[in-house]
């Protein structure tokens, strides 16, 4: 074995079969252990699951994701080389139910992967582009790491994102070039569901990306970052606003006034943000 935790902790109450099914592993992998707990979001699965956690290294993955052959023994190989290293991820392959929709990889610039990048340089990459790479079931890092994260069951959806930006903010990352986790997208999951304008589903996220800008105040997150995820939770405020058709002249003027005329943003951060798209779209 090579340290990593074989611990799943399901943020699900007992409506499935999911113990059945975890019961049916434990009998050709006694080390797996399952921790069922009441349902309170995701956040509090991942904050649970870390606690009980005693391996080496985390690994991530998601319901509907699965790894390719590689993907740990990548991951491990990079730790033990790169002490340095906290963070390790890559590029994840999109594939969708529909038959006719050929899988794709996520665009990671080749210079990015297959060496240490410092954590926060590459946070400021990611969000003056506003991307970000290396989360979700592409997500792996130190257990120790890990173990120093704060949480707030608030941060609920975007719990992927706040794992990526503590990780990055306490040491190198390292991106693989190849892909070796697999993001299926299908019509019962949150990537192929749509709906952003459903109202549920707009306060949910709205609350999460809330929970995210507070939890960097609490943890006094660089100046930059905290001026660069506003910007990210104001235009996705807009972004919802407009789905549900209810942006208004005050929110606009606020955004412009925070945004456009504090000279905190380049242009070209503001571009990739769409903001001037933000200002003039959805009034009709």
């Amino acid at each position: 074995r090579s340290g990593v935790s074989e611990k799943l902790s399901d943020a699900i109450v007992q409506s499935d079969d999911t113990a059945a099914v975890v019961a049916q592993w434990q009998v050709r992998h006694p080390g797996i252990q399952y921790h069922p707990q009441p349902n309170r979001g995701k956040a509090a699965a991942m904050q649970r699951g870390i606690a009980l956690s005693s391996g080496d290294i985390i690994f991530t993955l998601d319901a509907d994701d699965f790894f390719l052959p590689g993907k740990l023994a990548g991951t491990v190989s990079v730790l033990q080389q790169y002490t340095k290293v906290v963070h390790v991820a890559g590029t994840a392959r999109i594939a969708w139910a529909d038959a006719h929709r050929p899988p794709v990889a996520e665009p990671i610039p080749p210079r990015l992967t297959g060496r240490p990048v410092n954590g926060s340089s590459l946070l400021r990459h990611f969000y003056g582009r506003n991307r970000l790479f290396g989360g979700g079931s592409t997500f792996a890092c130190r257990t120790a790491v890990a173990k120093a994260m704060t949480w707030h069951p608030g941060i609920d959806m975007y719990t992927d994102e706040w794992m990526v930006i503590q990780a990055l903010l306490q040491g190198d990352s390292y991106l693989l070039p190849n892909p070796l986790s697999v993001w299926w997208v299908h019509g019962g999951n949150y990537s192929g569901g749509g709906g952003e304008a459903r109202p549920e589903k707009q306060a949910r996220l709205r609350q999460s990306s809330s929970a995210v800008l507070n939890q960097l105040s609490a943890i006094q997150a660089p100046a930059w970052l905290l001026n660069a995820y506003r910007l990210k939770h104001d235009t996705r405020i807009l972004a919802w606003q407009e789905a549900a058709r209810a942006k208004t002249a005050a929110a606009v003027w606020a955004y412009t006034r925070r945004h456009l005329l504090s000279g905190q943003h380049s242009l070209c951060v503001l571009w990739h943000y769409r903001a001037f798209n933000r200002l003039c779209k959805g009034w009709w």
